[in-house]
């Protein structure tokens, strides 16, 4: 059951960075009428600490099930740093919560080569995508962003879930 939860939500996640790639310069535009980008950026930063929190919840849960070692708190910590690192623009935090959740789940549903392939081909088919569309532009530090993102999400399934 739990698999196929998996592959229903990794099915969504593909889905919302195509809608968000076909639609999102749009709302963000809605969005920052109402919120300044200040405020749409802490928001952001909030719900991908909520997802990375859910993630470690998750794969607590698992490893204790499994009886395998979590290396969360290093996991945790890089993730910190990343959503630290990113520029204070809200685009960029959109691009680790939907990639990094495409690369979690991905990770969680796939072993290494398809995996790659698949967060790269992703990451530069969603760029490709925006190249285009007439009020998006395909950005290669998009895809660097995309990729380091889904790389991310990965590595937190794998460190959640490797064993002992």
């Amino acid at each position: 059951m739990s698999d196929l939860i998996h592959r229903i939500a990794w099915i969504l996640s593909i889905v919302s960075i195509l809608v968000l790639s076909v639609f999102g310069r749009p709302w963000q535009q809605a969005i920052t009428r109402l919120l300044n980008e200040r405020m749409l950026f802490w928001l952001l930063i909030a719900v991908l600490g909520l997802l990375v929190l859910v993630g470690l919840v998750y794969i607590t849960s698992v490893a204790a099930s499994a009886k395998r070692r979590p290396g969360l708190w290093l996991v945790c910590g890089l993730l910190v740093l990343l959503a630290m690192i990113v520029p204070g623009r809200p685009e960029e935090v959109l691009h680790f919560i939907t990639f990094g959740l495409y690369g979690f789940l991905s990770a969680l549903l796939f072993a290494w080569i398809p995996l790659v392939l698949l967060c790269v081909g992703l990451a530069m088919g969603d760029e490709l995508l925006q190249w285009w569309l007439p009020n998006r532009v395909g950005d290669w530090n998009d895809v660097s962003m995309n990729l380091l993102a889904s790389g991310g999400g990965a590595l937190l399934a794998w460190l959640g879930t490797r064993k002992s």
